[in-house]
């Protein structure tokens, strides 16, 4: 994902380089694609001004099984 500029990620192999956390905030479909919308800590110059879009549904980089969430304290 170093070099992602823009569109739908779709991995082209399967290694696993490292890990890094992404703020997922959304999703939707661009050309019958679905896809996850992130949005990345290493600044505006990375992808879509500092956004990204991952295909969804196809478990890629492990970014599905790797989803955390946190709630609010209801307390």
């Amino acid at each position: 994902m170093l070099s992602y500029k823009t569109g739908v990620y779709i991995p082209t192999y399967s290694l696993l380089v490292g890990l890094h956390c992404v703020k997922l905030i959304g999703w939707g479909v661009d050309n019958n694609i679905p896809f996850w919308t992130i949005q990345n800590s290493w600044n505006t110059t990375w992808g879509e001004d500092g956004y990204g879009r991952i295909r969804r549904g196809f478990n890629d980089v492990q970014f599905e099984d790797q989803v955390a969430a946190g709630l609010p304290d209801l307390f």
